[in-house]
């Protein structure tokens, strides 16, 4: 494990690998010596339990997670082994939902309290959230595009029991 500051830079960053996971390197955000050291012996504990554990020290955004997903689909729907519909579906799901809130999070610390938020959050879309403003609905119908407004129905019985 290596302290040291990188060109240009003002600040200390550390630098260590990881068996299985390659090479770390990260800014540590100081430019005192002896605070970098601390730092970064942190870090790279914290990165040791995290690959002990068999989770990814450099996990990715769930952002960036969705868009490999999205490409991926595309190219199952390109090859014939997915239907372009159900992956147009996936991606709105994707995107407007999951995206929405969890974006920026690193997957491995999705907690119980982060998927509470999340359905809380879910719940209130349409009603106070970021589509509380959008009044009609577009889809593709058989070649057609068909607006329609968006209307409030109670869910019937059958859908309540699930």
């Amino acid at each position: 494990m290596g302290v040291d500051k990188q060109t240009g830079s003002a600040n200390w960053s550390v630098r260590f690998s990881i068996p299985g996971q390659g090479q770390i390197r990260k800014s540590l955000g100081t430019r005192d010596r002896q605070k970098a050291e601390k730092l970064a012996q942190r870090f790279y504990y914290e990165s040791l339990l995290k690959a002990e554990s068999g989770l990814n020290v450099r996990a990715k955004s769930i952002s960036r997670i969705i868009q490999d997903y999205i490409t991926y689909m595309e190219a199952r729907v390109a090859q014939g082994m997915m239907i372009a519909e159900v992956a147009r579906q996936n991606t709105s799901t994707l995107t407007r939902y999951v995206d929405g809130i969890f974006g920026s999070q690193n997957p491995n610390f999705i907690s119980n309290k982060t998927v509470e938020a999340y359905l809380s959050w879910r719940s209130d879309y349409w009603i106070s959230g970021p589509e509380k403003d959008t009044h009609f609905i577009t889809y593709e119908r058989n070649g057609k595009t068909i607006t329609s407004p968006i209307t409030q129905k109670s869910e019937c019985a059958l859908l309540l029991r699930r």
